[in-house]
């Protein structure tokens, strides 16, 4: 996509935007309907969830959005987590997550950036603003301007602005 959408930037053509929702489960195909109509599809849990992560990449920035299905599954790549969410359908909040390459060809500054992302989640997710803080200035500090890292500053400042109540998550 990004080769694409640098040919399109030259030529002066809009660029393309993608989004897909990957999730790993149980599921159903095959041909599904009466004898009057049928359609080959797949359902299940699995596969709602998949479709509900598509449309979260924009949101995040980025073009692929996994469950934590596919994330525990796919050991082979290096998994950046973007979120805990609540999709339509769901009681429990969800884990969600992005792959950022394969763990065999991983430089030391994404393992970095990555290992510093989990330290900001895991003080995101027991209110520790100031280390949030001052982690999300090093990584916003760096050369490419993330959307994931700019969401999570303005998060930040909204509930710097007005704290959570107890029952946060």
């Amino acid at each position: 996509i990004a080769a694409i959408n640098r040919e399109h930037q030259r030529d002066g053509l809009p660029p393309v935007q993608l989004g897909i929702g990957i999730n790993t489960g149980v599921m159903h195909v095959g041909d599904m309907g009466s004898a009057l109509r049928r359609s080959y599809t797949v359902i299940g849990d699995a596969v709602y969830l998949a479709a509900r992560l598509g449309g979260l990449g924009e949101h995040y920035g980025v073009n692929i959005v996994a469950g934590p299905g596919t994330r525990d599954k796919a050991n082979a790549y290096l998994w950046q987590e973007l979120d805990q969410v609540r999709v339509k359908g769901k009681q429990q909040a969800v884990r969600i997550h992005t792959p950022r390459g394969l763990c065999a060809e991983a430089t030391a500054e994404l393992t970095e950036e990555l290992g510093r992302w989990q330290a900001l989640r895991s003080a995101y997710m027991t209110r520790q603003w100031p280390e949030v803080q001052s982690t999300l200035q090093i990584l916003t500090s760096q050369p490419e301007k993330k959307v994931l890292y700019r969401l999570y500053e303005q998060r930040l400042a909204s509930l710097l602005a007005q704290p959570p109540g107890p029952a946060w998550d």
